[in-house]
C-alpha cells in the first residue's frame, strides 16, 4: 500500500456513454486519478450515518493484507463545488459520507445497505463516517478485498461538480509530546501534538484533549496514545505549588584551567526547580545582566567564557525560576580573585584582591617554574591580601593563589578549593591563555633591529616594558604613543616587549643585533 492523495469527483449528472467505476468495476484506491459517478452501480442506502439516498456514489477498492498495520485509516477532506451556474466556489460545503464494504472481486453483490437499512446488510458492512470538512475512518479491516464508497448527497442538487482529496494512509508510529511537569494547580493541559488518530488515551483527568491536573496527588503519571497495536507514551508528574524552596546562592568561583571564571553553586533536591540565571555585574552601569540560563538537570556549573581573569576581577549572583512560582532573588554576589605581581630587587612582591561571598576560608600562596607545576610557599587567614617572595627563583617565575573553603561545595563532587589567575613574569604566557588582543611581533619595526624600534598599535597612549629571556625587566617606557625606542643599550639577543592599555595587553618579540 502507499499513501497516495486521490482526488475524486461528485457530479449531479453524468454522460451514461463514459466508462464508470461502478461496484462492479471500482477504480484501484492507490491508483490516482479521477472517478465519476456510476448510476449502474447505484445501492441501497446504509441509512446510517445520515446516509438516506444513493443518487450520487463513486467506488474505490483496496486489499488489506496480512503485513498492513492496523487500524487503516482514511481521511476524506471537501475542496470545493460549484453550482449549475457555474459559480465557483458553490458557498456551502456539501456533506460527505463514507462507507466500506468487503468485495466478493466481481460483482456488486452485498455492497450497500447496513444493519439498519431494510432489507439489513449485516455480512459485507463494515462501518461508515459523514460530516463536512474532513471526515476520519479508522478501523481494523480483516485481510481481503474491500469497496469505498463515497456519497455526497446533502445539498448537491444544486451543483454540478464537488471536488475532495481522498488520504488513504496506514499508521506506522504516533507521535507523543515531550514529558511535562505541571503545578497542581495549574490549567488544564492541551495534549501537543493532539492525537487524532489515538483510538485511545490512557491518561488521568484527561477528556477532549485535555488534561486537567487539579485533585490529581502530586507524582509522575504515564500517558500513552493508543492506536491498534501502536503505541507511544511520556511523563507527566505533577507538583506542590507550595512547596518552600529556599533562594539559591553561589557555593564559589573560580578560575578554570581554560584561564577562565567557573561558577558553582548547590542544587536543592527538589522538582519545583525549572532553570538558574547566572548574573553578572556590568562594570560600568554596576547593574546585574543575565549571562546564562542553565537547566536545573544540566551540571550545576557555567564557565564564562567572556571572563579575562589575568586582568579584571569579577561580580557573579544566581536566581532561579520554577515550574509554578517566577524568578526568586538574585543571591549575594561572589568576586573573583585578582593577582598582581611587581618586581621588586631580588623579589616579587604579590598582591590580590580579596574572594567575597564567604567569610569562612583559608589562603596558600602557590609558586612553580611552569604553571602545571605550583607548590604552597606560604599560608595565611582569609585577612592577607598581599606577599613578598624574597627567594624566587631564576628566570621565569609563576604564581597563583588558592583559596581553601571550611566547607566544601557538593555539585557533582566535593570541591573545597578555589584560585586566581595566574601572574608571572613570562611574557609567551599571556599570548598562551589568550588575553592578548594580539601578537605584536609583526607590529614592531624594524624587527631585527641594531639600534632603535618602533610599535604600529591603536591602542595608544601605552606603556611598553622590555623583558628579557630570563624574565627580567629591562627598560619600562610610560605613555608611549608610537616613538623610537632606544636599545643601543641592549647586548645582542631575543626580548619580549609587552605593551600595556588598559585591560588590553599586547605581546610581541625582538630581534637585537
Amino acid at each position: 500500500m502507499n499513501n497516495f492523495a486521490v482526488p475524486f469527483f461528485i457530479a449531479a449528472s453524468v454522460r451514461i456513454e463514459i466508462p464508470e467505476h461502478s461496484c462492479e468495476t471500482p477504480a484501484l484506491l492507490n491508483g490516482g486519478g479521477c472517478n465519476i459517478l456510476a448510476p449502474k452501480g447505484t445501492i441501497q442506502a446504509p441509512n446510517d450515518c445520515g446516509w438516506n439516498t444513493c443518487n450520487n456514489t463513486v467506488y474505490y477498492y483496496i486489499t488489506i493484507t496480512e503485513d498492513d498495520f492496523q487500524p487503516v485509516h482514511f481521511q476524506a477532506s471537501y475542496v470545493l463545488c460549484m453550482d449549475n451556474n457555474g459559480e465557483f466556489p458553490y458557498p456551502q460545503n456539501t456533506e460527505l459520507q463514507l462507507a466500506i464494504y468487503s468485495w466478493n472481486g466481481t460483482d456488486c453483490t452485498g455492497i450497500g445497505g447496513s444493519p439498519y437499512s431494510s432489507p439489513p446488510n449485516n455480512s459485507t458492512y463494515q462501518t461508515c463516517v459523514n460530516g463536512t470538512g474532513t471526515i476520519l475512518f479508522y478501523e481494523y479491516l480483516e485481510p481481503g478485498d474491500y469497496i469505498i464508497t463515497i456519497d455526497g448527497y446533502q445539498d448537491i442538487s444544486g451543483t454540478s461538480l464537488c471536488t475532495f482529496n481522498l488520504d488513504y494512509n496506514v499508521i506506522t508510529a504516533l507521535n507523543c509530546p515531550n514529558d511535562t511537569i505541571l503545578c497542581s494547580n495549574s490549567e488544564p493541559f492541551t495534549l501537543d501534538p493532539p492525537p487524532p488518530f489515538a483510538t485511545s488515551v490512557l491518561a488521568p483527568g484527561y477528556s477532549d484533549g485535555v488534561i486537567d491536573p487539579i485533585g490529581l496527588d502530586y507524582g509522575e503519571y504515564t500517558i500513552t496514545y493508543l492506536y491498534g497495536l501502536i503505541s507511544c507514551s511520556f511523563e507527566m508528574n505533577i507538583i506542590n505549588p507550595d512547596e518552600i524552596i529556599n533562594n539559591s546562592a553561589i557555593c564559589l568561583v573560580t578560575v578554570n584551567e581554560d584561564n577562565k571564571n567557573e561558577i558553582l553553586w548547590e542544587k536543592q533536591i527538589t522538582e519545583s526547580i525549572n532553570y538558574y540565571n547566572i548574573y553578572k555585574e556590568n562594570e560600568i552601569t554596576t547593574e546585574y545582566e543575565v549571562i546564562a540560563s542553565i537547566s536545573y538537570d544540566s551540571i550545576s556549573s557555567f564557565v564564562d567564557i567572556n571572563s579575562n581573569p589575568q586582568i579584571e576581577s569579577n561580580r557573579y549572583k544566581i536566581s532561579h525560576i520554577g515550574f509554578c512560582f517566577p524568578e526568586t532573588e538574585l543571591s549575594n554576589f561572589h568576586q573573583t580573585v585578582l593577582l598582581e605581581m611587581t618586581e621588586q630587587t631580588d623579589s616579587w612582591y604579590l598582591s590580590w584582591t580579596p574572594y567575597v561571598g564567604i567569610d569562612d576560608f583559608s589562603v596558600n600562596v602557590l609558586r612553580g617554574t611552569a604553571p602545571d607545576n605550583l607548590e604552597i610557599i606560604a599560608s595565611f587567614d582569609n585577612t592577607v591580601t598581599e606577599y613578598t617572595d624574597n627567594d624566587p627563583p631564576d628566570g621565569y617565575v609563576y604564581y597563583q593563589i588558592e583559596v581553601v573553603l571550611s566547607t566544601p561545595c557538593d555539585i557533582s563532587k566535593s570541591t573545597s578549593y578555589l584560585y586566581s589567575n595566574i601572574a608571572t613574569n613570562d611574557p609567551d604566557f599571556y599570548i598562551s591563555v589568550g588575553i592578548s588582543e594580539n601578537n605584536i611581533t609583526n607590529n614592531i619595526y624594524p624587527n631585527p633591529t641594531t639600534s632603535s624600534f618602533t610599535i604600529k598599535s591603536e591602542n595608544f597612549p601605552a606603556n611598553v616594558q622590555i623583558i628579557d629571556l630570563n624574565g627580567k625587566l629591562i627598560k619600562t617606557i610610560d605613555d608611549y604613543s608610537g616613538e623610537n625606542i632606544d636599545v643601543t643599550d641592549l647586548q645582542k639577543g631575543v626580548y619580549f616587549v609587552k605593551l600595556t592599555n588598559g585591560d588590553i595587553i599586547s605581546v610581541g618579540k625582538l630581534i637585537v643585533e
